[in-house]
């Protein structure tokens, strides 16, 4: 159940092979320094745990104002990355990277 904030949470969970990580974290890092500059950016996290010798589970948390502010900084970040000829899919499948994203609203807990 939606809470009644109007903020939106994307949640991006990858599965990162351990030679992965170094050429993913630095894009991580220059997308999220991007996206904290557009207007509605709340805050944005990038999180990372080891999930096995082979390999580490990253989680990239960033939350909007409300969905409009997330689509038009969605459309800025797609005309960023035409414009240098990178390709956030290609990019992934090439180091090997699983990704599962959705967008979530904030829930409301009942005290019991």
């Amino acid at each position: 159940m939606p809470h009644d904030s109007a903020s939106v949470f994307r949640i991006d969970r990858l599965a990162v092979p351990a030679a992965a990580m170094g050429p993913l974290l630095a894009q991580v890092e220059r997308n999220q320094a991007r996206l904290r500059a557009q207007p509605g950016c709340r805050q944005a996290h990038a999180l990372v745990r080891p999930a096995d010798a082979e390999g580490f589970n990253l989680m990239t948390v960033v939350e909007w104002a409300d969905a409009r502010a997330m689509a038009a900084a969605k459309a800025v970040m797609d005309a960023l990355h035409t414009a240098e000829g990178f390709d956030p899919g290609t990019f992934r499948q090439r180091l090997g990277v699983r990704t599962d994203s959705a967008v979530y609203d904030p829930a409301v807990v009942s005290a019991p």
